[in-house]
């Protein structure tokens, strides 16, 4: 049997199995186009846990068993406590990593081909291309 799994991570420090303790939901929202990708922790908040402060970066990664894909790097808003029993949620909203891609631009390739296009998109927003050869 197949068995859900994550691990989500501060500045390197892992901080699954503290969170596995006090879990009760944990839901990533995957956005379409430039709508921002959220995760949302709900967590048993007795004792009294120590929130993590407003823009806290959380790196977090789903899958099943040993197998993880990461989904994404988070910026914490202020927690929220709910109660009783004293739950406490805590937010997030992806990071974007990515700022120049959102930026409308306009310009025109009309005799060059889509290689070349695509590496000087990725060229101008620092990233690296991949492009099918078929």
């Amino acid at each position: 049997m197949t068995v859900p799994a994550f691990r989500i991570t501060s500045a390197g420090k892992d901080l699954t199995e503290a969170i596995k303790r006090r879990l009760i939901s944990l839901t990533v929202k995957d956005e379409a186009g430039f709508e921002s990708d959220c995760l949302r922790l709900q967590l048993a908040d007795s004792p009294p846990l120590l929130p993590p402060a407003e823009g806290t970066r959380l790196d977090v990664a789903l899958g099943y068993g040993e197998e993880l894909i990461d989904v994404g790097t988070f910026a914490t808003r202020p927690v929220s406590l709910k109660g009783p029993p004293a739950v406490a949620s805590i937010e997030a909203s992806v990071l974007d990593c990515f700022p120049s891609l959102r930026m409308p631009k306009k310009r025109s390739w009309k005799t060059r081909p889509l290689e070349e296009i695509v590496e000087q998109i990725a060229i101008e927003n620092g990233l690296q291309t991949s492009i099918d050869p078929v």
